[in-house]
Formats: C-alpha cells, sequence, structure tokens
C-alpha cells in the first residue's frame, strides 16, 4: 500500500504546471450557494490577463488550469493545503513563488471561474512542521493581493468558511470538490495513468469519520489527521480534491482540509486510487498557528 497526495502536477514541454483532475467520484453537483467559501487555487502562470483572449481557450485548458481546493477564511486570507503550494520540481522542499497561483471564488463552474479571472497571491505561509514524507502538518495560508468582495460571488451568495474549534465531530460529513468520475489505475512499469475525468461543477459527497476505527490505520496515534470512507458505494474523493474542505453536516462548518490518500495493487502492476478513503488535515489542530499569521477575525464554531 502506498500513498498518495491528491493534488499531481505534471510539468508539460511548455512548462505549464498541470493537475490531474481526478477528484470526487459519484457525488451530486452543487451550488456554490450551498459552499460559497470554496475556492480553486490555480496555475496563473500562462493564464492571459484579458478576459477576451481567456473565453478563447479550450475548456479543457480552463478546467485543468485548476490544481487544488481551499477555504475562504477572510476576505484576505485562505487555507489550504501545504502540499499543494510546493514546487514539485525541486527535490528539496520549496514553496512556488506566489505569482504562479491564483485563487477562484464565487462560481462552481471551472470555466466561469477561468474566464472571470482568478485573484492574485501575495503571500503563501506553509505550516513551519510541515513533513510531506509523513503527511503531517499539510496546512498552508495564502494570502490574496485583493480582498474578495460579493460582487465576486453568483447571484451574491457571499460567506466565509468556518473553522471547527474541536476535535468532536458530527455523524455527518460532506466532502467536497471539483469532481471526478472513476478511480485512478497507475500501471506502474510503464508509470501511466488512466485517463482522467474531470467535472467542471463543484460536487458534495457524503463521508463517514472513522478516526477512531482500528481500520483507519493512517489515524492510529494521529490527532492532527480525520480519516472518512465514503457511505456510498462505488464512490469517493480522489486527486486533485487537495485542500478542499470536509464540511460537517451543517454545510458550514470545516473540520479538515484534504492531504492524502492510499492505494491498494491490483491486477499486477497497477496500483489502484480513490476506493473510498481520505486523510484530512484536522484544522482544530491548527487554530493558533492560523490566528498567529491571520491578522484578522475569522469564523470558528463546533462543528454539528
Amino acid at each position: 500500500m502506498k500513498l498518495f497526495t491528491l493534488c499531481l502536477f505534471l510539468f508539460s514541454s511548455t512548462g505549464v504546471i498541470q493537475a490531474l483532475q481526478n477528484k470526487i467520484i459519484g457525488g451530486q453537483q452543487v451550488g456554490i450557494e450551498t459552499y460559497p467559501f470554496q475556492v480553486s487555487l490555480g496555475d496563473m502562470r500562462y493564464v492571459s490577463r484579458d478576459p477576451q483572449q481567456r473565453r478563447r481557450q479550450s475548456v479543457t485548458n480552463k478546467i485543468n488550469s485548476h490544481i487544488c481546493g481551499g477555504v475562504l477564511l477572510t476576505k484576505t486570507w485562505v487555507v489550504t493545503a501545504a502540499h499543494c503550494v510546493m514546487d514539485p520540481s525541486q527535490s528539496r522542499p520549496t514553496v512556488v513563488p506566489a505569482g504562479w497561483l491564483g485563487v477562484g471564488v464565487g462560481s462552481n463552474d471551472l470555466v466561469e471561474m477561468y474566464d472571470k479571472g482568478r485573484i492574485g497571491i501575495s503571500r503563501i505561509i506553509v505550516q513551519p512542521n510541515f513533513d510531506q514524507s509523513r503527511w503531517m502538518n499539510d496546512i498552508a495560508l495564502i494570502k490574496l493581493d485583493t480582498p474578495v468582495d460579493a460582487s465576486a460571488f453568483r447571484n451574491g451568495h457571499y460567506a466565509m468558511g468556518c473553522l471547527a474549534d474541536t476535535s468532536r465531530l458530527p455523524s455527518g460529513l460532506w466532502s467536497i470538490g471539483w469532481g471526478n468520475t472513476v478511480p485512478i489505475t497507475e500501471n506502474q512499469a510503464t508509470q501511466e495513468w488512466t485517463p482522467h475525468q474531470p467535472s467542471q461543477y463543484l460536487k458534495q459527497l457524503t463521508m463517514k469519520d472513522v478516526s477512531n476505527s482500528n481500520s483507519a490505520a493512517f489515524c492510529q496515534g494521529r490527532n492532527d489527521l480525520v480519516c472518512v470512507t465514503s457511505i456510498q458505494r462505488n464512490t469517493g474523493p480522489c486527486r486533485g480534491d487537495s485542500g478542499g474542505a470536509l464540511v460537517s453536516s451543517n454545510k458550514r462548518t470545516v473540520v479538515g482540509v484534504y492531504s492524502f490518500m492510499k492505494s491498494v495493487p491490483v491486477n499486477g502492476n497497477n496500483q489502484a486510487m480513490c476506493l473510498g478513503d481520505g486523510q484530512y488535515t484536522r484544522v482544530s489542530s491548527h487554530l493558533n498557528w492560523i490566528r498567529s499569521h491571520v491578522n484578522e477575525r475569522f469564523c470558528t464554531s463546533h462543528p454539528q
């Protein structure tokens, strides 16, 4: 069994960062008014500032500009996974330049988000004890260079995410992201992946907390993680949902941001992923660190 991040960067011949858009399998499409705090972190290095030129891009390019999810915490701060902002081309842990990335808000549609334009980033702060080899402290903060306002949101729906202030979780949880429809398989001999089928629209999926179960091997002795499994058969979060929210049943309290998944051997040389499990960084474990950097008030609450 191996561990995989949920956000995989590939460098094309032109040097553009591309993310395999394999995310939530199954689930239901949902409007941004349900989760107005969910944002899309995208590659901005080769995106035109001219709205007309952006509209002329193919739908595939627009969707593939999405890298990770994130949670809008205040008008100027976003919380996401640390590995979402690391440069995979470097042998040592290196944060990407802030100008490479942008944050899309106010829409459940990645194409609309691309056409409208993502907000630039002025600063990236990674949890100083982030350890990707053990998937510890996989959390980061992003500061926007322009504050978000209500005009950026479709139909005026506008709200920040509320971070859980306790480790106690309700029975009902929701995983959200821009989802895929089939699991992913890697042929280890050729290092080739099965084709991906991203959704351009935000999806939600019901999950169950299994952190205290003997079956949740990654959560044993790890109070900083939330381990979940899908309630519906043949569904689950998947790669590309990194940094996105795990939300309590009230659909307002964020209890975790997506960190990693496991894979299991299948059919000889193949590794299958996205089989219904998911490991999230527990946000309540990092509230003091977040408060030390975010110099604005943000919402916290008990998950319900």
